[in-house]
């Protein structure tokens, strides 16, 4: 898919990659359930990029960086968003 929007010419865009998204959510995952345990017990084991992120945070970055004026692409990890 990032490729693919690459190839579409725009002169700047931005890729945001969060790892688990946490926050309110009306449908239940199992999955998610699970790792969020595991992410709060053993959160100081995994690494900063694949922390998990809460969804705001993420919203934020995306309002932040919509703003930003420049041209190329750009690739934001969680460890990088969880500062907005």
């Amino acid at each position: 898919m990032e490729d693919a929007i690459s190839k579409l010419g725009y002169n700047c865009f931005h890729i945001l990659r969060p790892s688990l998204l946490t926050g309110p959510r009306k449908e239940k995952r199992a999955g998610e359930d699970i790792a969020k345990v595991v992410y709060k017990y053993l959160g100081f084991l995994i690494p900063n990029r694949y922390k998990s992120i809460e969804s705001i945070k993420v919203a934020r970055a995306m309002q932040t960086l919509a703003k930003e004026n420049g041209t190329g692409i750009f690739f934001h990890e969680s460890e990088v968003m969880q500062r907005y």
